[in-house]
């Protein structure tokens, strides 16, 4: 999915009967993501075009989904503390990517470099994705954060 003038999902989808149920989230990445529900009531997801943005909606949206299809219930989110401040973004979640290692004081997550998303070296080398919520100032670090592990 992409928010351009160029995406030609979202009008096929439309074409296919597809009952458009969101588009866009105020989250980053992941903004242009797309949910649908078909006519014979299947579940469609249209994930964005840029890599990193993919794997964010997959891991929060798309997973769930499938557990929830699978066996009825879907895994609370598990917990660990930053290691080092994360800006918050004022009008947007924010998933972060990141290493996640184990410490005396439990699990903590370390921010790997620039999160931009069209960085996917980043999105290789991270265990988890740290969920920042939305909000002024930063998260401090040793605050408690849910993640999505990845591996």
């Amino acid at each position: 999915m992409s928010v351009g003038p160029h995406d030609y999902v979202k009008p096929a989808l439309l074409a296919l009967g597809v009952r458009e149920v969101f588009w866009r989230l105020a989250h980053k990445p992941g903004k242009p993501l797309w949910f649908g529900v078909a006519p014979e009531g299947a579940l469609v997801f249209g994930l964005p075009g840029n890599p990193v943005s993919s794997i964010v909606c997959f891991q929060l949206f798309v997973r769930p989904a499938l557990a929830a299809m699978q066996h009825g219930r879907v895994q609370e989110r598990p917990v660990a503390r930053l290691a080092e401040p994360v800006a918050r973004l004022r009008v947007r979640d924010h998933a972060v990517r990141c290493t996640l290692t184990a410490s005396p004081e439990g699990m903590v997550l370390r921010p790997l470099g620039p999160q931009d998303s069209h960085m996917i070296v980043h999105a290789s080398g991270a265990d988890a994705i740290a969920l920042i919520d939305a909000g002024d100032g930063v998260a401090a670090a040793g605050t408690l954060v849910e993640y999505l592990p990845l591996r």
